[in-house]
């Protein structure tokens, strides 16, 4: 691999990890959230991670369980090679997977008993979407949860009014960031993000047999659903 792919990953994460420091995201709440959700699960815990990045986000969670498999999807090849280095204080086995997500969990053919994913599925498109959460339910074991974070439209909401909405809400809030930093931050949201109705999100799970445990945002944009089997679907 090219060390100008590494860095040019290096650069953009130390902006992502910027965000996550001042929780502007939510990532601190919901973390909070997670543990205390999570924290009697059984032991040998095999864990999903759809979207991983460097999987420094996962990590404290990861070595707080009992986990003894884990698996994190990435398109970047830079990334994966920072998250083998970050991983190597798991004691379990590790697989760390370059692709598309929806490409590579069909491929899986044991279950897990958490699959995480945390701002990554919203790249997605609708149908796209659809067909994750219908695998993911496959693949989840009966007592096992699906932790999904994201960002939402309001139903009713197109992309472009969405788009107008949370890139003046950064503006106007993300206030630690440089505005080159911001510039950059507006171009990937405008380019990549395609974030779905929230009614319609939970149609598709519903569908695809979860029931919601938890459910949690405090502002419009930043959610977390926290998922198990419906035990009657």
């Amino acid at each position: 691999m090219k060390n100008s792919a590494v860095d040019l990953f290096k650069a953009n994460w130390a902006l992502y990890q910027k965000v996550v420091q001042q929780d502007y995201m939510l990532h601190a709440h919901f973390s909070t959230l997670i543990r205390e959700h999570l924290f009697n699960e059984k032991e040998h815990l095999r864990v999903l991670d759809l979207g991983c990045g460097d999987a420094s986000q996962i990590l404290p969670l990861l070595l707080e369980l009992p986990v003894s498999m884990y698996t994190g999807y990435d398109l970047s090849e830079a990334a994966l090679a920072i998250a083998a280095e970050n991983v190597t204080s798991l004691k379990s086995e590790v697989f760390l997977k370059q692709g598309p997500m929806e490409e590579l969990i069909t491929r899986e053919q044991t279950g897990f008993d958490i699959i995480f994913g945390s701002y990554a599925i919203h790249h997605l498109q609708d149908g796209q979407k659809r067909e994750l959460i219908g695998r993911i339910a496959a693949l989840l074991n009966a007592a096992g949860k699906f932790i999904w974070i994201d960002v939402f439209r309001a139903d009713g909401q197109s992309r472009d009014h969405y788009l107008d909405a949370y890139l003046g809400m950064i503006a106007s809030n993300w206030t630690a960031l440089t505005p080159a930093e911001l510039e950059l931050i507006s171009e990937h949201v405008r380019n990549y993000d395609y974030p779905s109705e929230k009614t319609r999100a939970i149609q598709w799970l519903q569908e695809a047999g979860f029931s919601i445990q938890i459910s949690d945002s405090t502002d419009p944009f930043h959610k977390i659903y926290i998922l198990g089997r419906d035990q009657h679907s």
